[in-house]
């Protein structure tokens, strides 16, 4: 079981998004980077957040969504976007001004957006179906009472990669690794998260039922 304090409790997302931003700053190598989005779940797909007077230059191959900038609550930052007009891949290059050597690094961040489809069959605990909730989000908030024998089944292309039954009832965060069809008892400070992998993409994807509202992302203090 692993013990870890509430302060560093972020969704999963979040930490993705966060680690992102830094990555991408302007004393960052050149290098290239993957993105991939969901376009029915965000209107518009953060890029990067930096120095206003670092970033030279970005442009896009592929016109699948529009790129804006916009100001951040961090003063003198700003933010890229990718507002995604339909599905497809592209390249968006950006240009950063290194501020202490003055040199110039191009990051290209190849871009894929497809349509969300809700990854469950059925997601019982007991004899409660959540898997309707999770059509149209990834994160479900203030669910009832539920306890019971976890039951997860996938639509075709889908795997379960882990499944975490998180406490945080206490001092600590209590993060305790669970298997399909073993009984689980969700609290009122508890939650679930599943950790799937979309074949087709190649990439790990996080679900999260919650008996109580998402936890602040950190990037909200941010942008």
């Amino acid at each position: 079981m692993k013990r870890i304090t509430k302060k560093s409790v972020t969704l999963l997302l979040s930490v993705f998004m966060l680690t992102l931003l830094l990555g991408m700053s302007a004393s960052a190598k050149t290098y290239e980077n993957k993105i991939i989005a969901a376009k029915n779940l965000y209107k518009k797909i953060l890029l990067t957040a930096c120095p206003k007077d670092d970033l030279v230059s970005f442009k896009i191959s592929n016109k699948i969504g529009k790129l804006s900038v916009s100001k951040t609550k961090r003063n003198g930052w700003i933010a890229l976007y990718l507002k995604p007009k339909k599905t497809g891949k592209t390249t968006v290059t950006l240009k950063f001004k290194d501020p202490e050597t003055g040199e110039t690094h191009t990051n290209k961040m190849k871009v894929t957006v497809y349509n969300y489809k809700n990854p469950f069959k059925s997601f019982k605990i007991g004899k409660k179906n959540y898997a309707s909730k999770f059509k149209k989000r990834q994160t479900v908030e203030k669910v009832g009472p539920a306890s019971g024998k976890l039951k997860i089944k996938l639509k075709k292309g889908w795997k379960i990669k882990s499944i975490l039954h998180q406490d945080m009832s206490s001092t600590v965060l209590r993060s305790t690794k669970v298997k399909n069809k073993q009984f689980i008892d969700l609290t009122s400070k508890a939650y679930i998260t599943i950790i799937l992998k979309n074949k087709k993409y190649g990439i790990e994807e996080c679900f999260s039922l919650l008996r109580f509202a998402a936890p602040r992302s950190k990037l909200a203090d941010i942008l």
